[in-house]
């Protein structure tokens, strides 16, 4: 009876412990293999996964304005559509029993527009729903341009030497009220005139180019630049004053690239009153086919036009500012070319010269480094050499020092 005893209490000790470990390894689990991850509500974008912005900056003496930003450029410009296989997955957030809350609308402070100029610093002017910029006469850099315009006769004897200076847009400015608080722009174009004393330099003086058009939509109201209608009449003027007759307006396809834009007048003055001042971008096609090759920061790119209407801002026009591109029109002359050297004005007076030239180089000095044009371009025989610039960019010695740099 002790052995059975004895034996049963044994058995019983030994489920005891046996029961004890099972309990143990059940209870505490391993988390020496577990994978730990980390997710965050938003996943972090980098700032150069997104292009550059292409606008453009100008120097300016004068009134101290860049050029920097001089378009708004919608989101879908300048973002780069995402496919669903490139696409980053969606990361989810626990729901809360917070309510969600809404970006306020922002609602711009009333303005009512009396037709009075309001006159800000910096040279600006807010009159009858546009916004303006104003240049000023250089009496200094004006010879240091004629001597510029000189050698560039004496590197290229065989071709014609052309200036154009795009006036700013209160040439359009009629109220003398008005023009006695701001800078003349006819009578900066006559000044620059007379500082070229080389009879051989065309300067095609556009301070009368508008007296019949005041009406007509010459200048965006928003934007410093010009409107391409208002590019329009500059090109009859300089197409007329070498010898060509000038496609009637109405030839060319109306297409709007863009309404209620707001352009650069609102990023130079902060006023919240240009924002009322929204503008339409219409591109006036060329009736002539032509392929536009584009050498820029990023590599080369061609297009079967000229006027790029998928981008949405100014920079449609020869698809914005780029150290050079060569623009060809099978249709006309393989001979008759033309060499450019421009600011962004000329960029929507471009496309209205394919109507006339087999090939058009256009230089952005702004951008091109040390490229040389008698070098780059030597294959070339121009016919005419352009200086299309702002009048504002043609009185600084910046603008002067481009030019000199493209043959120095």
């Amino acid at each position: 009876m002790k052995k059975i005893t004895a034996s049963v209490l044994l058995f019983l000790l030994l489920l005891s412990f046996s029961g004890c470990d099972s309990n143990t390894n059940t209870s505490i689990p391993d988390t020496t293999s577990q994978d730990v991850s980390f997710t965050e509500n938003s996943p972090e974008q980098s700032e150069d996964s997104l292009p550059e912005d292409s606008d453009i900056s100008e120097e300016t003496e004068s009134t101290d304005v860049s050029e920097d930003i001089s378009e708004e450029i919608s989101e879908e410009e300048s973002v780069p559509e995402v496919s669903e296989e490139e696409s980053t997955p969606e990361v989810s957030t626990p729901e809360t029993s917070q309510p969600e809350t809404s970006q306020p609308e922002i609602v711009l402070p009333p303005y009512v527009d009396d037709g009075k100029p309001i006159y800000l610093d910096g040279g600006f002017v807010l009159y009858k729903g546009a916004a303006y910029t104003q240049s000023f006469f250089s009496a200094t850099q004006a010879p240091k341009y004629a001597e510029v315009y000189d050698r560039y006769a004496e590197l290229f004897p065989e071709s014609r030497i052309n200036v154009v200076i795009a006036p700013l847009a209160t040439i359009i400015i009629t109220d003398p009220d008005v023009n006695a608080h701001i800078s003349s722009q006819s009578a900066i174009l006559d000044k620059m005139e007379a500082a070229i004393t080389n009879e051989n330099i065309n300067f095609v003086n556009l301070k009368n180019a508008y007296a019949d058009h005041l009406d007509e939509y010459l200048y965006f109201k928003s934007d410093h630049h010009w409107t391409q209608r208002g590019a329009y009449y500059a090109y009859a003027e300089f197409v007329r004053s070498i010898g060509f007759e000038p496609t009637p307006i109405e030839a060319f396809e109306v297409q709007i690239i863009r309404e209620n834009y707001i352009g650069s007048m609102y990023n130079y003055t902060g006023d919240y009153r240009v924002k009322y001042f929204t503008d339409t971008i219409e591109a006036y096609m060329p009736t002539k086919e032509c392929t536009m090759t584009i050498y820029g920061g990023f590599g080369v790119s061609t297009y079967k036009t000229c006027i790029v209407t998928s981008i949405k801002g100014y920079p449609a026009f020869i698809g914005g500012d780029h150290p050079y591109m060569v623009i060809n029109v099978p249709e006309n002359d393989q001979d008759k070319c033309i060499l450019i050297i421009k600011d962004s004005y000329a960029n929507a007076f471009i496309p209205f010269l394919t109507e006339h030239y087999g090939n058009i180089v256009v230089v952005d000095p702004r951008y091109a480094g040390d490229l040389n044009v008698c070098e780059k371009f030597s294959e070339y025989q121009f016919d005419d050499i352009l200086f299309l610039v702002n009048s504002s960019m043609g009185n600084t010695g910046a603008w002067n020092r481009y030019f000199a740099g493209l043959i120095d």
